[in-house]
């Protein structure tokens, strides 16, 4: 049976033996669940920053999340920290997925610790009220077993208001 998250205008289900910590940030929030053993998911979530709505209208923004500067913005950074800690990572092209029935921007990464490959995939999604930057992370020794975890709760994810 499938433990539930609700919380920070999002829902979702969980396997109930990986652990959750939820937390505020100066910025906005961080939810981390972890398997028993280095799998994880982890969300950060931001404000949406004050837009001018006549600059936005004529910039289209969010009309096509590939050429959201918010959500390219946020994606970057990620993958900039990473590469901090790990120089040799490699990206994957980025593409447009659909998580929680939002459009979003995915983009995989690749790149080795302590000797294991690792693979993390990253989305980006922005709500009506928030950003929202989703990794999932797990190594070559138990990816065959995170990902359908991974999968899972990517489709039980749902926006709320």
């Amino acid at each position: 049976m499938p433990a539930v998250y609700e919380g920070h205008g999002l829902r979702f289900q969980y396997p109930e033996t990986w652990d959750l910590e939820d937390q505020e940030t100066p910025d906005g929030w961080s939810l981390s669940v972890t398997s028993e053993n280095t799998a994880y998911l982890q969300m950060v979530g931001q404000p949406m920053p004050e837009i001018d709505m006549d600059e936005a209208i004529s910039a289209e923004l969010g009309s096509h999340p590939s050429e959201d500067p918010l959500l390219l913005g946020m994606l970057v950074a990620a993958i900039e920290a990473l590469r901090e800690d790990y120089p040799e990572l490699e990206t994957e092209a980025v593409e447009e997925a659909k998580i929680g029935g939002m459009v979003s921007l995915m983009q995989q990464v690749h790149f080795i610790s302590f000797d294991l490959s690792v693979t993390c995939t990253m989305y980006c999604v922005r709500t009506p009220t928030q950003i929202v930057l989703i990794l999932c992370q797990a190594s070559d020794l138990e990816e065959d077993e995170a990902e359908p975890q991974f999968v899972s709760m990517m489709k039980s994810l749902r926006w709320q208001k």
